[in-house]
């Protein structure tokens, strides 16, 4: 099942809808969401995406970030090696 959740307020007068990540996680669990896409783009800037299940999904991930093994995104490794740590040139 997939859910687009809505913003919870409407925007003012050119400005954007605001939530707080309480308010994120709150409608998330109300929706009944158990798994919460993450999306971004690589370097190239092509859109890139991995899942995360919504009990990770916390308020301090909004205010710190989340790392993630990028191994797997394009440009994250010389085009000739399959790993970096095995790349002659690093």
């Amino acid at each position: 099942m997939t859910a687009t959740l809505e913003p919870t307020s409407t925007p003012q007068a050119g400005k954007p809808a605001t939530a707080t990540a309480g308010d994120v996680i709150r409608k998330a669990r109300d929706a009944g969401v158990q798994v919460v896409d993450l999306r971004f783009t690589d370097l190239p800037g092509t859109w890139q995406h991995f899942s995360i299940p919504l009990k990770e999904l916390t308020e301090d991930l909004f205010k710190e970030g989340i790392g993630f093994d990028g191994s797997s995104i394009r440009a994250s490794r010389c085009r000739r090696c399959r790993s970096p740590a095995t790349c002659p040139t690093r």
